[in-house]
């Protein structure tokens, strides 16, 4: 997908804070989404020729820009970043302008995010902040919208729990013992009790539902990682 600009463009208009994008070669649109071709044209053209006058000033102070961000009134700002020939300029509202910025880093750089579990492709995934519902890049460590901390997540595809780069959470030795404990010991004592009631009872209905129950929490804490040697 980091080679192919449709495929680019569609991604990232999936994200909240989205407005419109434009990609510009040689101050002529490309590809556009979110604007008219006249805009397009209109921006491909005055914008790229200033990214390309910034980047030369930036060069004669012996540095190398890889974007630029130009703040828009009332709540927007432009994004400007070279990426091979082309160039991605993209309205977000303000505050999700990091998050672009570094969703556009990935690109410029080629650089993929996959699980490390399952190898699945996280780059462009969507996430849907379990704080504030907002539709952001599973990539990002704090929600853009409400500042919660995202880190770590569920992967979309082997559901295991990973960093936003992609790397697998491993829970504390001391929580994972801990956690272990609790399941195993509730599961026992609800077992326990399920035996007494149908000791007292003589009622083969209980006794099931005891060791139904007991079954239940331990697939729980086999399904929620807890018991799970993954």
């Amino acid at each position: 997908m980091l080679g192919d600009t449709r495929s680019i463009i569609n991604a990232l208009s999936k994200f909240d804070g989205f407005e419109w994008i434009v990609v510009s070669k040689e101050g002529f649109p490309i590809e556009f989404k979110g604007v008219s071709k006249s805009k397009a044209e209109e921006v491909a053209a005055v914008l790229e020729d200033a990214a390309r006058m910034f980047e030369k000033q930036v060069a004669g102070i012996g540095g190398k820009p890889s974007s630029m961000t130009i703040a828009v009134e009332p709540d927007s700002e432009l994004l400007v970043s070279r990426v091979g020939e082309f160039y991605y300029i993209i309205s977000v509202r303000r505050r999700y302008r990091e998050a672009f910025s570094f969703l556009l880093s990935k690109v410029s750089k080629k650089e993929h995010v996959k699980c490390e579990v399952c190898g699945k492709d996280l780059t462009f995934e969507v996430y849907r902040c379990p704080y504030c519902g907002s539709n952001i890049p599973f990539i990002v460590d704090v929600c853009p919208n409400c500042g919660a901390n995202v880190r770590i997540k569920e992967c979309p595809s082997c559901k295991t729990l990973v960093y936003s780069d992609g790397r697998k959470y491993e829970v504390p030795k001391s929580v994972r013992f801990a956690a272990v404990a609790g399941v195993i010991g509730l599961a026992v004592l609800v077992l326990a009790s399920g035996l007494m009631m149908w000791s007292a009872t003589k009622s083969a209905v209980v006794g099931g539902l005891g060791i139904l129950a007991s079954l239940t929490i331990l697939y729980l804490g086999y399904r929620w990682g807890i018991l799970s040697t993954r």
